[in-house]
């Protein structure tokens, strides 16, 4: 862990930055924004297989439902 040990307590300010980095790295987003051509990549190879599967029209229009509220969310970052 990254922690450094200090004498004096953070303040609020510093703690909730703190805090939203962390969750940050710990969320999809972080992985998202470090490796994009990955994430590119892997959605591409997704889309193909589920092309392939032939899924239900239920089931697609669930995932498509799940999935582009957050694609919409990281294009307009």
């Amino acid at each position: 862990m990254d922690r450094v040990p200090s004498s004096q307590p953070l303040s609020v300010e510093e703690a909730k930055t703190r805090l939203r980095e962390a969750a940050e790295r710990a969320s999809p987003t972080g992985y998202v924004r470090q490796h994009p051509v990955e994430t590119v990549g892997l959605a591409l190879v997704a889309g193909l297989l589920a092309g392939r599967t032939r899924l239900p029209s239920t089931t697609a229009v669930m995932l498509a439902e799940q999935l582009l509220p957050l694609i919409i969310r990281q294009v307009g970052r």
